[in-house]
């Protein structure tokens, strides 16, 4: 009830934006604008947006990743495979980066 009094940019994700851990509404900026309103999940505040490859772009991305992912080869070879790959677009290095910190968190380490 609090938040149908509040202005229709506010939404209920927007509320954890102060403390960097909202996550961006896509369609707030965009044309048709976001049907939910104040209802939203997501945040409402985020004044640009970036824009995002199509599905056909992404699965190609994820793709690719993948068959990096399960392509046996030396470190060195892969570390300069994973290279080339995150220098084709900033959706496959935002996937590379992410499956790499997921590596990272499960390799157990020796001072926990």
């Amino acid at each position: 009830q609090i938040l149908e009094e509040r202005p229709s940019w506010f939404s209920k994700g927007s509320l954890k934006h102060d403390l960097g851990k909202c996550t961006p509404c896509h369609f707030f900026l965009r044309k048709p604008g976001c049907s939910s309103g104040a209802k939203c999940r997501f945040c409402h505040l985020h004044e640009d947006m970036r824009e995002r490859p199509d599905k056909r772009k992404r699965e190609k991305a994820r793709k690719a990743v993948d068959e990096w992912e399960k392509r046996e080869c030396d470190s060195q070879t892969k570390s300069e495979i994973a290279s080339k790959l995150a220098n084709k677009d900033s959706y496959t290095r935002m996937l590379l980066e992410r499956r790499l910190r997921a590596k990272s968190d499960e390799t157990p380490t020796l001072f926990q």
